[in-house]
């Protein structure tokens, strides 16, 4: 049950901005030009900015383990491509291709790694999952920027392409929050404080958001894509992987740390990366809003087996 209130924990507040952007939208207080302008501040601004505050807030120099590291760079790699694959396999249009892809491999490691590994191991789980989100998350990010890039173009140019790339605005945050990081550079306390205000408020803005243009009706449309994009996210990601690790001898806090990182749902920014890149935002939300759902109980079940395994 504890494992279950957890990932009610994370899940939680997410589904209550959801709701407060629908309730929003209703009255009138949200509209369509309203859902744009934020989306794009958000992409440009608030999440960048949370990405960067991640990575700074993490001391690589005494945190980092590089199996795990090399380990989780490995899987997020092999993730992205197995994603890749399956969405070619099961979609013909590009524009659904990429947000089923971002929304099987990209997960929301930030809001659900340290709250499940404290909850398990206590504080001391703390530093690997920071090591980990410094870590994962700008390789995730970069890695949506470029199959939402890729999927954008029919014919990709790609000198376009890598210009498209290097200037998105997740991977100049990512490049900055590491040279911050590996340099040691301190923000002056003023201009940390205004970092974290407004890195906080990117994953609030973006559920808002995707509450005030989420629909249930448009569901029916996309029920094989969300199918599809939530069982191959929540389960069979961490079936092909959490074996491998167990056969590497990964146990106890570094299985869990790996495990999280598979078996969470999709980050609430897919949503508006997918809407700001061209891809079809209305299934990112989709694969966001069931997969955050079904995970409270493929979390606890994972959680389950893996105890009474003795693994964790």
């Amino acid at each position: 049950m504890e494992n279950f209130l957890v990932s009610l924990n994370a899940v939680g507040p997410l589904f209550c901005f959801l709701v407060l952007g629908g309730f929003l939208k209703k009255r009138g207080m949200i509209d369509a030009q309203l859902i744009r302008r934020m989306n794009r501040i958000t992409h440009y601004v608030f999440l960048p900015a949370l990405l960067f505050k991640n990575i700074i807030d993490c001391d690589l120099s005494q945190s980092m383990r590089g199996d795990l590291v090399l380990i989780a760079a490995v899987s997020s790699t092999l993730s992205c491509l197995l994603a890749v694959g399956i969405a070619c396999a099961v979609q013909k249009e590009n524009p659904r291709r990429a947000a089923l892809a971002q929304g099987m491999f990209r997960n929301n490691y930030v809001s659900f790694g340290i709250a499940i590994a404290t909850s398990v191991y206590g504080p001391e789980a703390a530093g690997i999952v920071s090591m980990l989100i410094a870590c994962i998350v700008p390789l995730n990010n970069i890695y949506a920027v470029t199959e939402l890039t890729v999927f954008r173009h029919e014919r990709p140019d790609f000198k376009k392409l890598l210009r498209e790339i290097g200037t998105n605005p997740f991977v100049l945050a990512a490049a900055a929050g590491f040279a911050f990081s590996l340099l040691r550079i301190e923000l002056p306390k003023m201009l940390y404080s205004t970092l974290g205000s407004i890195s906080g408020m990117g994953v609030p803005m973006s559920m808002l958001m995707l509450g005030a243009s989420f629909s249930f009706s448009d569901a029916g449309e996309y029920k094989k894509d969300i199918v599809v994009g939530v069982l191959t996210k929540l389960i069979l990601l961490p079936l092909v992987f959490v074996p491998v690790y167990v056969m590497m001898g990964i146990r106890r806090e570094a299985l869990l740390v790996l495990l999280i990182a598979l078996c969470t749902p999709p980050a609430a920014s897919s949503h508006v990366m997918a809407g700001q890149m061209g891809a079809d935002s209305k299934l990112a939300g989709h694969l966001i809003v069931f997969g955050s759902a079904a995970s409270m109980a493929t979390i606890f079940t994972w959680l389950f087996v893996l105890k009474n395994m003795a693994l964790l």
